[in-house]
């Protein structure tokens, strides 16, 4: 919820933080690590309960239980692969929509990364022991004295659950670089404990971090205007910029200008007909080609963290979520589901060009940031009618509307 300034929201959410030990409505421990720990596995409900096996790079437990090398979207795929068709970042980690945490979780949850893992191992004391009956290690932090259990939930390969009770086997976000059928992951039995690899289609536990550097994430600034997070690698904005309520049209823009018109035309739009090469000479884009703050609607108007979301944000709400056709309060429009079944509606609030107003009512067209690379008048939008939703191009004087987006 929000209060009247900045620092009473950041207040309010330490307190918050600080009675609940929750975040997104899961519990961590501070284990005095670089990271929070869950207290139980993706899918449980308890510290002792196994909860869902994954394929690692899924989301989802394998249809029917059936743990094989052809319900495992990644099995086979070098590192080149995973990283151009956008399993994992620069940084060799899984990105947020084939992370199991995050997807189902929501958050600042994801999956712990090798170091992160190591961490665990070499500043912690790790106790085979049974917990409510499941056999599994306490592990007690060496700084604080703090712990978590991790059961021994086994393995899931084939149809057979392998190993449960005996062994624990869980999944950091990284693959194996050298071998396309592995992926790395965390393993302990009664007396000992270690890093190794193992088939990627496999099933094994997910146990959630979140944070670094013995903090949380700060909060994005979003300056008083709401947000919601759908579960993907950045949150968004619950209205157009220039309304009050998600189905408001808002105000409509030319690509690169900040203010509304009374004429949307050719020739008072400053982009139009700017070079890529000249859009970055004048400032009007930075080196990655996205629109700099001064040009940016969405930071111009909205301020905070605010911005236009970029062509990979808006290709991954295209296909990282549910898209239904839908009427919100007399007003037609798209209601998007993220993957952790939270939602924004778009209202097709249609286009303006000249003086008028276009398809208002069957139409959505929503700038981002980023210039068309081979024609100097267009640029990169998301367009939608009750039949399709795509990612399109529009001539840059067309008044369109903007939904920003949060880090």
């Amino acid at each position: 919820y929000r209060t009247a300034t900045n620092d009473k929201v950041a207040l309010k959410w330490e307190e918050i933080e600080e009675e609940t030990n929750e975040i997104n409505n899961h519990e961590y421990v501070d284990l005095g690590l670089s990271v929070k720990w869950a207290t139980c596995n993706v899918g449980a409900e308890t510290p002792e309960a196994y909860g869902n096996y994954y394929a690692w790079g899924e989301t989802e437990p394998a249809p029917n239980n059936n743990y094989s090398s052809s319900n495992c979207s990644t099995y086979g795929l070098s590192y080149s692969q995973l990283q151009s068709q956008g399993y994992i970042d620069s940084e060799g980690n899984l990105t947020a929509q084939y992370d199991a945490a995050t997807a189902n979780w929501g958050g600042s949850w994801r999956m712990p990364t090798i170091a992160e893992l190591k961490e665990l191992m070499n500043n912690c004391t790790w106790t085979w022991t049974t917990q409510n009956g499941v056999n599994g290690c306490k592990v007690t932090s060496k700084t604080n004295g703090n712990s978590i259990f991790l059961p021994a939930a086994g393995y899931r390969g084939g149809s057979s659950l392998n190993d449960a009770g005996s062994f624990g086997y869980f999944w950091d976000s990284a693959p194996d670089e050298s071998n396309s059928y592995y992926a790395h992951r965390f393993y302990f039995k009664r007396n000992s404990y270690g890093m190794d690899y193992g088939y990627r289609y496999d099933g094994r536990s997910v146990r959630p971090v979140s944070g670094g550097n013995n903090a949380e994430p700060e909060e994005p600034d979003n300056n008083n205007h709401e947000y919601v997070d759908l579960g993907l690698s950045v949150k968004w904005a619950t209205c157009n910029v220039g309304a009050t309520s998600a189905e408001a049209y808002g105000n409509y823009y030319a690509w690169g200008e900040t203010t509304t018109k009374s004429e949307y035309t050719e020739e008072n739009c400053s982009t139009y007909g700017l070079s890529n090469s000249e859009l970055q000479s004048q400032g009007y884009i930075d080196g990655e080609g996205k629109l700099t703050a001064q040009y940016d609607a969405a930071t111009a108007n909205w301020g905070g963290d605010w911005r236009m979301p970029t062509s990979a944000e808006q290709e991954e709400l295209l296909n990282n979520c549910t898209w239904t056709w839908t009427t919100q309060n007399g007003v037609n429009g798209y209601n998007v589901k993220g993957p952790n079944g939270n939602s924004i509606f778009l209202p097709a609030a249609g286009y303006r060009m000249w003086s008028s107003l276009n398809v208002a009512g069957g139409y959505g067209c929503y700038w981002r940031s980023a210039p068309s690379a081979s024609n100097s008048c267009y640029a990169y939008c998301l367009g939608f009618n009750s039949d399709y939703h795509i990612m399109d191009f529009s001539s840059r004087y067309v008044g369109q509307s903007v939904r920003p987006v949060l880090e």
